[in-house]
């Protein structure tokens, strides 16, 4: 979440919905749904992270996906000047 914005949300929660193992290619992916509260309503979105592992087994990178559509309604309603 972005640092600016973190103060917005209240009581934060991810909770992990389902884990994708491709052990031959070293990577997962983590499906998450993420909620909290906020003055303007509930934030409620759904990420995908994907971690890469190197040969020790230790992350080597990551990338994060989010609902961009469900991210930029909630933005727009958040911060009005954002709409624009």
């Amino acid at each position: 979440m972005y640092q600016s914005i973190a103060p917005a949300y209240r009581n934060y929660q991810m909770t992990i919905v389902d884990i994708f193992e491709d052990e031959k290619a070293n990577k997962a992916v983590v499906w998450i749904d993420a909620k909290a509260e906020t003055d303007v309503g509930p934030y409620v979105n759904e990420k995908m992270v994907v971690f890469y592992f190197d040969d020790a087994g230790k992350v080597s990178k990551t990338y994060e996906f989010i609902d961009s559509a469900a991210s930029a309604a909630f933005y727009a309603k958040l911060h009005p000047s954002v709409a624009k």
